[in-house]
C-alpha cells in the first residue's frame, strides 16, 4: 500500500509540474492538485511545481524515470540514481534537513521522509511557507 502511496504521490507532484508550461501564471495551471501525505497533512498546489527538492532518494528516482527530472532543483546525497541527478545539487542527507540550505534551492516543493527526525524541518517549512509532501517508506514493502 505505502509503494502504491509513494509512486501516486510523486506522480501526482510530477503531474503538478507537466500540466504547466514555462512562464504560465498560476491562473493557467489546469487544476489545483491536493495530496495527503502519511502526517494526514494535506499538501496543496494552486501552480505546477517547478522546483523540487527530493529528499527520499526513492523519490528522485520516480521523479526522473516519470520525465520530472528537470524540476528537480535539489536531492539527498543518497539521490545518486539515475547518473542524471548526479547534476543536480546535493543538500545534505535528508534527515533533520538544513532549511537555509533548502530555501537556497528556492523551491515550490519540497519531498521528505516522514519520520520522526524531520518533524521539526516539516513544521519549519511549513512556517516558510513551503509546501512540504511527507512520506514513509520504512521497509522494502513500502518501496
Amino acid at each position: 500500500m505505502r509503494a502504491v502511496l509513494l509512486h501516486t504521490a510523486v506522480l501526482c507532484l510530477s503531474l503538478a509540474v507537466a500540466t504547466g508550461s514555462p512562464g504560465s501564471s498560476p491562473a493557467e495551471a489546469s487544476d489545483t492538485i491536493q495530496i495527503v501525505d502519511d502526517l494526514g497533512r494535506t499538501l496543496t498546489l494552486s501552480a505546477p511545481a517547478t522546483r523540487i527538492v527530493s529528499l527520499i532518494p526513492a523519490a528522485t528516482e520516480i521523479l526522473f524515470e516519470i520525465g520530472g527530472g528537470a524540476q528537480v532543483v535539489g536531492r539527498t546525497q543518497y539521490g545518486t540514481h539515475p547518473p542524471e541527478a548526479l547534476a543536480v545539487p546535493d543538500v545534505g542527507a535528508g534527515i533533520r534537513p538544513s532549511a537555509e540550505v533548502i530555501l537556497a534551492r528556492e523551491p515550490d516543493a519540497v519531498v521528505l521522509f516522514a519520520g520522526p527526525d524531520n518533524r521539526a524541518a516539516v513544521a519549519e517549512f511549513a512556517r516558510l511557507g513551503i509546501p512540504t509532501l511527507a512520506l514513509h517508506h520504512n521497509s522494502l514493502e513500502d518501496l
